[in-house]
């Protein structure tokens, strides 16, 4: 009888314990995921930003030394 209620215990224990570690390691899990792809799309969206800033200014001085000569 006692052995069965150390056995209960301990495995209520453990249980609680990798659902305690389970449930930290899948919200770090979901938060790095979602924290990665919000990075990812921000240097995308700077990048494509100054990219087309870039080529405005560069067929704004095309059209310009074109329109001149």
């Amino acid at each position: 009888m006692c052995s069965l209620f150390v056995f209960l215990f301990g495995f209520v224990f453990f249980s609680f314990f990798l659902f305690i570690f389970f449930c930290i390691f899948i919200c770090l899990f979901i938060f790095l995921f979602v924290f990665l792809f919000f990075f990812f799309f921000f240097f995308l969206f700077l990048f494509f930003f100054f990219f087309t800033l870039c080529l405005m200014f560069l067929c704004r001085f095309l059209l310009f030394s074109l329109f001149c000569f």
